[in-house]
C-alpha cells in the first residue's frame, strides 16, 4: 500500500484524501496520518488539513472500543496535530461521546482546551449523553465550579439542567447531596435567566437525585415545582412544564414513597388535559403549540403523547407530531424504547416520506 501511494499523483490523492485516509485508519493508521501530514498543504489550505485530521480523529473515536485497542492513543496523536479550534472541538466532542471515556479521561481531555467556554461545552455534552452516569460525579463537580468561576460565561437553566442529567445515578449519597447543594446555590439566578421549561426540568432532576437520601426535602421540592408551574403565565410554556411534571413523577417516585406523589400525579394529569384543551382551542397551528408537550411525554408517557397527536387538527400536523414522537422516544437506552407502541403507530403516517424518516 505504501509503495502504491508513492506512485500516485498528488493531485489525484487530494480529491479523495479524506476518504482514503479514513479507510486506511482501520488497517494502517500510521500511514493514514503520514498521508495527511505529508500532503503539500499551502498556508491557505491548513484549514482543510485540520478538518481532514478531525475526520480521522472521529474514525479513531468510533473504533476505540470495537476495532483496535490502540485507537485511543492514535486519537490523541491525531488531535495534537489539529490547530483549528473548531476542528479540534468537534473532534474532542465526538471522541467524548462515543469513546466510552471514564470521568478522569474526560477531565484530562477537556483540560487540553484553552478556552473555559469550550471546556464547559464539552462537559455539558458529556454529562447529558454519557453511558456511564454512575461515574460522572467528579465531572459534574468540576463543570459546576468552572461555570461559577468563568467570568465571560453566565450559565442559564439549560446549561445546569444538562450538567445535572446523570445526578440521580450517582451511587455516593454524600456526593449527590453536595452537588444538589451547589446547584441550589445558583437557583435564584437561573430562575431569572430561564428558560422556564429547563428550570423546571432541572428542579425535577434535583428532586430525583434527592429522593434517595432526603425524602422530606424531595417532597418539598416537588410541591414547589408544582406551584411554580401553576404560576407560569405563558399557556404554551405552562403546558410543556406540566407535561414534564407528569412524565417525571413515575421516574422520581415509582412506588409513591413521598406523601404527596399520588395526589400531585393525578392533579397534574388532569391539569395537563385541561391546559392542552385551552391551548389547542386558541391556536390554528396545533403542532407548533403542542410540540414541546410531545417531546416531554415521548419517553416516559408515549401513550399520552399518541392521544394528544390524534387530537391535532390536520393530517400534516399529526404526521409532523408523530415524527416528533418517534425522534424523542428513540433518544434513550434501547431497553427503554417503546418499540411495540412505535411499530403500531407506523401505519398512522399519511405522508410516506415522513414514515420513511421514522423508520
Amino acid at each position: 500500500i505504501t509503495q502504491l501511494l508513492k506512485e500516485l499523483d498528488g493531485s489525484v490523492l487530494r480529491d479523495k484524501l479524506g476518504e482514503l485516509a479514513s479507510d486506511l485508519m482501520y488497517s494502517v493508521p500510521d500511514l493514514a496520518i503520514q498521508l495527511v501530514e505529508q500532503e503539500g498543504w499551502t498556508d491557505a489550505e491548513q484549514g482543510g488539513r485540520d478538518w481532514t485530521f478531525a475526520r480521522l480523529s472521529i474514525v479513531a473515536a468510533v473504533g476505540k472500543n470495537s476495532v483496535r485497542d490502540d485507537f485511543a492513543e492514535i486519537n490523541r496523536n491525531i488531535r495534537q496535530r489539529i490547530k483549528d479550534p473548531n476542528a479540534l472541538g468537534l473532534s474532542m466532542a465526538v471522541s467524548l461521546l462515543v469513546g466510552n471515556y471514564s470521568a478522569s479521561e474526560v477531565l484530562q481531555e477537556c483540560s487540553k482546551l484553552e478556552q473555559p467556554v469550550q471546556r464547559l461545552a464539552l462537559l455539558r455534552m458529556w454529562t447529558e449523553y454519557t453511558m456511564r452516569p454512575q461515574d460522572s460525579g467528579d465531572v459534574i463537580e468540576h463543570a459546576l465550579q468552572l461555570a461559577i468561576r468563568t467570568t465571560e460565561y453566565t450559565p442559564i437553566a439549560t446549561d445546569l439542567r444538562r450538567l445535572a442529567t446523570p445526578l440521580p445515578f450517582l451511587p455516593e449519597m454524600e456526593k449527590r447531596r453536595a452537588l444538589v447543594g451547589t446547584f441550589d446555590a445558583q437557583k435564584a439566578t437561573i430562575e431569572k435567566l430561564g428558560p422556564t421549561e429547563d428550570y423546571v426540568r432541572l428542579q425535577l432532576r434535583l428532586t430525583h437525585a434527592q429522593v434517595c437520601y432526603d425524602l422530606e426535602a424531595a417532597t418539598r421540592r416537588l410541591l414547589e415545582v408544582y406551584y411554580y408551574v401553576c404560576d407560569v403565565a405563558d399557556l404554551e410554556v405552562q403546558a410543556a412544564c406540566t407535561a414534564r411534571l407528569v412524565a417525571a413523577i413515575p421516574e422520581i417516585d415509582p412506588d409513591c414513597s413521598m406523601s404527596d406523589t399520588r395526589e400531585i400525579s393525578e392533579v397534574t394529569a388532569r391539569e395537563l388535559e385541561q391546559r392542552l384543551g385551552v391551548l389547542l382551542g386558541s391556536t390554528a397551528d396545533h403542532f407548533i403549540a403542542s410540540r414541546n408537550v410531545i417531546k416531554a411525554l415521548a419517553k416516559n408517557n408515549p401513550g399520552a403523547a399518541v392521544a394528544l397527536i390524534r387530537s391535532l387538527n390536520t393530517e400534516s400536523r399529526r404526521d409532523d407530531a408523530l415524527l416528533e414522537l418517534f425522534v424523542h422516544a428513540l433518544r434513550q437506552k434501547v431497553e427503554a424504547v417503546p418499540l411495540k407502541l412505535l411499530a403500531e403507530r407506523l401505519d398512522d403516517f399519511v405522508d410516506p416520506d415522513l414514515k420513511d424518516q421514522a423508520l
